[in-house]
């Protein structure tokens, strides 16, 4: 009975999710990269799909929330001032070195990539994360500072940055 409730739930999901981008239309998000007033981003319907696939490869063991902490991730690179990262969605995600694309072809959006998405879309993007990695590692302290970790990954923010809300 679960497997079956499931499926009808991710039949209602794609479709209530993904019926705007069929339109032609393109979703709002409210990014916040350490700005006082938020940022907002159009999202296509292709980096919709680049941030599911991705929140789905780099955190599908984490559930619906640790996939809105790596879609913010993204979000807020694509949207920060600075030079370090690309000023879009795609070339954030394919970024050489920086998220686990290698699995690209074999990823399967999932219905928690989707709702994911949907929180994100509602403007609930965490401000100020721009990095994270797997709890046993380290590398990213000299870079970043360690605002929280959220099952088995830490998230950083910029050394300058204090992460003001979750």
């Amino acid at each position: 009975m679960i497997k079956r409730e499931r499926e009808v739930l991710k039949k209602v999901v794609l479709t209530s999710l993904t019926i705007l981008f069929f339109l032609g239309q393109s979703g709002t998000v409210y990014a916040r990269s350490g700005q006082s007033s938020p940022q907002v981003i159009e999202i296509t319907y292709d980096e919709a799909q680049e941030l599911m696939t991705i929140a789905s490869i780099e955190a599908g063991n984490q559930g619906v929330e640790g996939m809105r902490h790596v879609m913010s991730v993204v979000l807020n690179r694509a949207s920060d001032e600075g030079d370090i990262w690309p000023d879009n969605i795609h070339d954030v995600i394919f970024q050489p070195h920086q998220f686990a694309t290698r699995n690209w072809k074999k990823a399967e959006i999932t219905v928690e990539a989707h709702l994911a998405l949907a929180e994100i879309e509602k403007g609930n993007v965490i401000p100020d994360i721009v990095a994270f990695e797997t709890k046993n590692s380290d590398a990213l302290d000299k870079y970043f500072d360690e605002a929280f970790e959220y099952k088995n990954h830490k998230f950083y923010v910029k050394k300058s940055t204090k992460c003001t809300n979750l």
